[in-house]
């Protein structure tokens, strides 16, 4: 996935929109920033869970070949066992 380019200026003016329009942007934003919230959620139980699993069985070799697929997440694991998910878009 390409990272958007950052180098771009904030536009500056006005824009006249129907207050409904402005009332579903503010709407899906809000659902937008929930579910960004509800999927980092989601990742740590993942990385708990693997950093278990990890711990009951040897899995460093299953992790190389995820990470060797993957097009939108590393698995990372310390010495300890314990594993960290991170999206490849984050790093």
């Amino acid at each position: 996935m390409a990272k958007p380019t950052t180098n771009l200026k904030a536009p500056v003016g006005t824009a006249t929109i129907p207050l409904e329009e402005w009332d579903r942007m503010r709407k899906l934003s809000s659902e937008s920033e929930e579910l960004i919230a509800k999927t980092r959620l989601a990742l740590h139980h993942v990385s708990v869970l693997l950093s278990f699993v990890a711990k009951e069985k040897p899995v460093y070799d299953a992790i190389q070949k995820f990470n060797d697929q993957s097009h939108a997440a590393v698995i990372h694991m310390d010495k300890d066992g314990k594993v960290s998910v991170e999206l490849k878009d984050e790093a």
